[in-house]
């Protein structure tokens, strides 16, 4: 018999700017309305897989601090464009950092 799978609530953020504060193996969403940076977790369960994913809107364009320099296939994500993102953390414990990558959604 297959144990569960542990899905993780999806948790409001009220802050639109500012510093947020995520926690690993979270699922967020949040409007960002002007400049925000990410504050990542240091402390991670390094022999478990470990991700936070923020479903985001962003009604205008705005910049964006991830928290970190390294991001999936090495490239900063592109947020010209207002609307609708998903953005992804993983903790590469390989590296001991985390990684971020976004997808604009149509």
């Amino acid at each position: 018999e297959q144990a569960a799978a542990y899905v993780p609530s999806v948790v409001g953020i009220s802050a639109t700017s500012g510093t947020v504060s995520l926690s690993a193996n979270s699922l967020y969403k949040m409007t960002i309305s002007a400049a925000t940076t990410f504050s990542l977790p240091s402390n991670v369960n390094a022999s478990i897989h470990n991700q936070i994913k923020v479903l985001v809107y962003m009604p205008a364009v705005v910049s964006v601090n991830f928290g970190t320099t390294h991001f999936f296939n090495a490239v900063a994500p592109d947020l010209s464009v207002a609307g609708y993102y998903d953005f992804y953390f993983d903790y590469d414990p390989m590296r001991s950092v985390w990684v971020a990558g976004v997808i604009r959604k149509g």
